[in-house]
């Protein structure tokens, strides 16, 4: 088959492990004029194997805008953060191909506003007090990837009414009867399962107080008789 422009590109289209090949490849009559942006728009692994000083900004983000983990094959001097946003909005897997330098909390922030299970993996030395505020208000099972040291009173108690099932997440010094009473709210008498031994009668005395017949069944469970086993 001649290796011309349209045949280049028809088979960066139909099959993608060809990138690699036809990036070091091709002929340089046919990379000329608007080819590698055509290119990376058929197959944006193109981005990975083309020489540093061919990529543009403009070709970059054509490349990231199809596939957000093409942000680990930008040069770093075109890499910035609202790049690495672009990424994470196509794949939010991408924020852990970023350059580390545009790793932040903020870019961090921005992964987990598209979806929670980014907090599984923020490393430990990015966490801040108020990033810690910030996740807990977008899912309160991010409280268990947060360091000790940084699950305040007020991250714990913002956590647990995000889902009340973030008080297995809270330190022991820290469950509080209203505190287990807040959860309780989104879980019902779940409660019981993660509230301290000490807290144990007096919660059930008030839970028996309430209804909560409009939660899920698994969690509103029956009349609380006594402690959690």
């Amino acid at each position: 088959m001649e290796m011309n422009r349209g045949n280049c590109l028809s088979a960066l289209r139909t099959n993608p492990e060809t990138a690699g090949y036809f990036a070091w490849s091709l002929p340089e009559s046919v990379q000329g004029g608007s080819f590698w942006l055509e290119a990376v728009r058929a197959n944006p692994w193109v981005l990975k194997f083309m020489p540093d000083e061919l990529k543009t900004l403009e070709l970059c983000r054509e490349a990231i805008r199809r596939n957000g983990l093409m942000i680990a094959h930008v040069p770093s001097e075109l890499a910035s953060k609202e790049l690495c946003l672009e990424a994470i909005a196509q794949n939010v897997q991408a924020v852990l191909f970023a350059p580390a330098k545009l790793r932040t909390p903020a870019l961090w922030l921005a992964a987990m506003r598209r979806s929670s299970i980014a907090g599984e993996c923020v490393p430990e030395s990015v966490w801040t007090l108020p990033l810690c505020l910030e996740a807990a208000r977008i899912s309160g099972w991010i409280l268990g990837n947060m360091p000790e040291e940084l699950r305040t009173a007020a991250v714990c108690e913002t956590s647990v009414r995000t889902d009340g099932m973030a008080l297995q997440f809270v330190p022991e010094r820290l469950k509080t009867l209203e505190l287990c009473l807040l959860a309780a709210e989104t879980i019902g008498r779940r409660v019981l399962e993660y509230a301290p031994q000490h807290l144990q009668d007096s919660l059930t005395a008030e839970l028996n107080k309430r209804d909560y017949s409009h939660l899920l069944p698994w969690h509103a469970g029956g009349r609380a008789s006594g402690k959690a086993g």
